[in-house]
């Protein structure tokens, strides 16, 4: 069996959406890494093949703070720049623990944002009006999602998705704003982290 027809399968198996396997089909899993331009479904990757939590941080913390700058909490700013350093092996898992929001400020941060319903990206324009999403309530939910203990759904590529989303609500078009940043924190993935995994 080539790698091209065990990478669809294994797609099928770990029941990745529909429109990630439209993407990979007829790839080889290292052509899907290089060419993807969607940041959160490099982060579900991530997860699927259990890459070290502490490179998984890191890539959350470096999504969340290309939006740092739209963020008015200061214990969100704090949180992502405790994450980067774990990631980086600068800090311990208990003091970076001690950044991180409590359940209930992370499922009050989820439903401020509207997303303990994960929407498309299809449908997130008519979804954000009705929601009264802010650039601030997407940037707010990335940065509580990089630490991943509650086990909330979709919780562990939000931190790439409610990023895009800030840039798009922060934008005169936001598909365009979304789509821009996706494909840039697909790049800062890459960056950080280079996979020797196939599937």
């Amino acid at each position: 069996m080539n790698k091209k027809i065990k990478f669809e399968q294994w797609l099928l198996k770990v029941n990745a959406c529909h429109d990630a396997q439209l993407f990979c089909k007829g790839k080889t899993p290292q052509q899907a890494w290089n060419q993807c331009k969607r940041a959160d479904w490099l982060l579900w990757w991530m997860v699927q093949v259990n890459v070290d939590i502490k490179i998984l941080t890191l890539c959350r913390a470096r999504c969340a703070k290309t939006v740092m700058h739209l963020l008015n909490n200061e214990k969100g700013k704090k949180l992502i720049l405790a994450a980067e350093l774990y990631g980086l092996k600068k800090i311990s898992l208990s003091k970076f623990k001690q950044c991180v929001f409590s359940d209930r400020e992370i499922r009050f941060a989820l439903v401020a944002y509207g997303t303990i319903q994960y929407f498309s990206q299809r449908n997130a324009l008519n979804y954000i009006q009705v929601n009264n999403t802010t650039e601030q309530k997407a940037a707010l939910a990335a940065a509580v999602c990089i630490y991943e203990e509650g086990g909330y759904r979709y919780q562990s590529t939000l931190s790439a998705y409610a990023s895009a989303a800030a840039v798009g609500l922060n934008s005169k078009d936001y598909l365009i704003g979304f789509t821009k940043h996706q494909k840039k924190m697909a790049n800062i993935i890459r960056k950080t982290f280079k996979p020797n995994f196939i599937i």
